[in-house]
């Protein structure tokens, strides 16, 4: 399942039409295809999740009593893109929504890129990404404490990586 955040801040006395016209005007997206909309309000206590479920539009909300959901800023649209692009990645190699994972499957998710002899920048970030969406959106943050990067640096001919 694809999960789209709406960076930025958005109204939110929007309800299903509201919501729906958004994702159709701004994220230039459709709302019927059975992707996840996620929006944040001004305050930042607030998120509604949009999503078609085959028969109709489903909203839900979920209002913080205390604090607020920490959200990434609306920066370049490539950061964006490959921070969604590698949670996809990790919650389609497990066969489920990625709220449902945790520490032990980013270390088996980090094993298997590793075995695919992906690169290290792209390894880092696939970490970093990872990072974000379990520390920030969903303020677990034993996960992010937990997962390491790598840092190449080049010394004449030779690679040496730094723990």
């Amino acid at each position: 399942m694809r999960v789209h955040l709406a960076c930025g801040v958005t109204d939110m006395r929007k309800g299903f039409d509201g919501l729906a016209a958004r994702v159709q005007t701004v994220l230039q997206l459709d709302p019927h295809g059975g992707a996840l909309f996620v929006f944040r309000g001004r305050r930042g206590d607030l998120l509604k999740v949009l999503w078609w479920d085959g028969q109709g539009l489903c909203l839900f909300a979920k209002r913080l009593e205390r604090g607020r959901f920490l959200w990434p800023q609306a920066k370049g649209p490539a950061t964006q893109r490959s921070y969604v692009h590698a949670v996809s990645k990790f919650s389609r190699y497990f066969g489920r929504s990625p709220d449902l994972l945790g520490l032990e499957d980013v270390r088996a998710f980090q094993v298997h890129l590793v075995s695919t002899e992906i690169s290290w920048p792209a390894l880092n970030q696939t970490v970093y990404a990872l990072r974000f969406f379990y520390g920030v959106t969903f303020g677990h943050g034993e996960i992010p404490e937990r997962l390491r990067t790598r840092a190449a640096q080049t010394v004449g001919r030779q690679i040496k990586l730094d723990p």
